[in-house]
Order: C-alpha cells, then sequence, then structure tokens
C-alpha cells in the first residue's frame, strides 16, 4: 500500500507529489511503523507474548481514541520500539534477512 498508492497516481498521470490530507499522511505513517515494528518483532524469527501485547495494546488505542493526533503518536511509538528492537537484536538482522532464501531452499 505504501508503494503502491504513488505508483498509481503517477500511473494515472498526476503530477507533483501525492496529494494527501493530514490525516492520511498519518495513516501512510501508521502503516509505515506498524509493519517496520511487525519486521523487527519477528527478527528471531518467532513472536514473543510481549510484542503481541504491545501490538494489541497499540491497536486497540488506535481505535478508541481515533484523533489524528492520536495515530500520529501510536506511530512514533511504534517507529521507536521496532528501531529498538532492531538495534537489539541486530546480530540476528543477517538471519532475518537470509530466512525466505532458506524457505525457498527448503531448509
Amino acid at each position: 500500500m505504501l508503494t503502491s498508492l504513488p505508483l498509481a497516481y503517477h500511473a494515472g498521470k498526476g503530477t507533483g507529489p501525492l496529494p494527501l490530507q493530514p490525516r492520511e499522511q498519518v495513516e501512510r505513517f501508521l502503516t509505515l511503523a506498524v509493519a517496520l515494528y511487525a519486521v523487527a518483532a519477528l527478527i528471531r524469527l518467532r513472536l514473543s507474548r510481549a510484542d503481541a501485547t504491545i501490538m494489541l495494546s497499540l491497536f486497540t488505542a488506535q481505535f478508541l481514541l481515533p484523533t489524528v493526533f492520536t495515530r500520529g503518536l501510536i506511530a512514533l511509538t511504534f517507529l521507536a520500539l521496532a528501531i529498538d528492537l532492531l538495534v537489539a537484536e541486530r546480530r540476528r538482522l543477517p538471519r532475518l534477512l537470509s530466512a525466505p532464501h532458506a524457505a525457498q531452499l527448503g531448509h
């Protein structure tokens, strides 16, 4: 979704930057932050109970408090947690990147 919107916009002969309202910009940022957190949480190739609880709590908060400001804070929280996980588990990053290749080889 993050890359398909700009591609579709430019394929439809849109010019300039993609015209998004502030809420739409925050939604794109939230989508990016959640995706990055999901990848960071799975760097050990298993989802911990703590990671699942964090994701459930933040998803619940965004539905209970659906303001642009709240979603922006939640996106920043997901991003900060993702960066923290990636830094803490940086030694495992090569294993995560090689996992799709190993799956294709049947290992």
